[in-house]
C-alpha cells in the first residue's frame, strides 16, 4: 500500500519560543577555527564547500586546549538550553487548533505578483485558442516570456511588492504567537 503524504497545510509551524538545542563542541572548535580551515593548503585542492570536511580533519588533530574551550562552550549553552527547556511551555491544543486556523497565507513571489497583473490583460487579448486549455497554456508561455525580457530595473517593482507581502507574513506570524502569551 502506498504511503500517504500529509497534506503541507496541515503540517504544524515550528514554534519559535521553543529552545533551540545548543551545537555540539565540534562547532564551537569549527566556529574559531573556520578561517584557518579555509586557508588551508587542503582547500587549494578542495572546493569551498569542503571547509567542514578541513576543519574535521584539524580537529582530530587539535591539542587538547583547543578540544577542552570548545568542550567548555558546550557545556555552558547545554546548560542554558536545559533551564530554558524546563521553562517552556509547549502551546495547548486549543492554542494550537487557533494557530492553524488562523495561520496567514504565504507570501506571493515577484513572478506572482507581475502574473497577476499581466495574466488578464493577455488573456482579454489573445483570440487565436480553440480551446481555454490551449489558450490557458499560451497565455502562460506569453507571461513567462514578458517576465525573462524584464530588466532588473522593471522587475524592482515587482521585488518590492514581494518584499512588503513578506513582511506581511512575517508580522501576521509574530502576531499569532503573540496571541498566546
Amino acid at each position: 500500500m502506498a504511503r500517504r503524504h500529509r497534506n503541507p497545510k496541515r503540517r504544524r509551524p515550528k514554534d519559535p519560543r521553543r529552545p533551540k538545542r545548543p551545537m555540539n563542541s565540534f562547532f564551537y572548535f569549527y566556529k574559531d577555527n573556520r578561517e584557518a580551515a579555509a586557508n588551508s593548503p587542503m582547500m587549494k585542492t578542495y572546493m569551498q564547500a569542503m571547509t567542514a570536511k578541513v576543519a574535521g580533519k584539524m580537529w582530530k588533530k587539535a591539542d587538547p586546549d583547543a578540544k577542552n574551550r570548545a568542550v567548555q562552550e558546550f557545556g555552558q549553552s547545554r546548560e542554558q538550553y536545559r533551564r530554558a527547556a524546563k521553562q517552556y511551555r509547549p502551546p495547548t491544543k486549543e492554542q494550537w487548533q487557533h494557530i492553524m486556523t488562523h495561520w496567514p497565507k504565504r507570501a506571493l513571489s515577484n513572478y506572482n505578483f507581475f502574473v497577476r497583473e499581466k495574466f488578464r490583460q493577455i488573456w482579454n487579448g489573445t483570440h487565436g485558442a480553440k480551446s481555454k486549455r490551449e489558450k490557458f497554456g499560451a497565455v502562460s508561455r506569453m507571461v513567462a516570456r514578458r517576465w525573462s525580457r524584464l530588466t532588473g530595473e522593471e522587475k524592482e517593482k515587482y521585488d518590492r511588492l514581494s518584499g512588503q507581502d513578506r513582511a506581511r507574513r512575517k508580522k501576521e506570524i509574530e502576531d499569532l504567537w503573540a496571541t498566546l502569551h
